[in-house]
């Protein structure tokens, strides 16, 4: 079964898991730790690391 773009969002929005749309088709997203939740919050990823960026 395929669902349209439209539902996804319909469906997703109020669930509290998350999924991934591909080609019509919906796969539940394994998953976060706490930590990864805590920090995907914030708006800027900088703001938790203080600044330090991979080289």
């Amino acid at each position: 079964m395929t669902i349209t773009l439209t539902q996804y969002f319909m469906m997703e929005e109020p669930s509290d898991l998350r999924h991934e749309y591909l080609d019509g088709e919906i796969f539940a997203m394994a998953g976060g730790t706490p930590n990864h939740n805590r920090i995907s919050g914030y708006e800027n990823p900088t703001d938790y690391f203080g600044g330090f960026t991979a080289t």
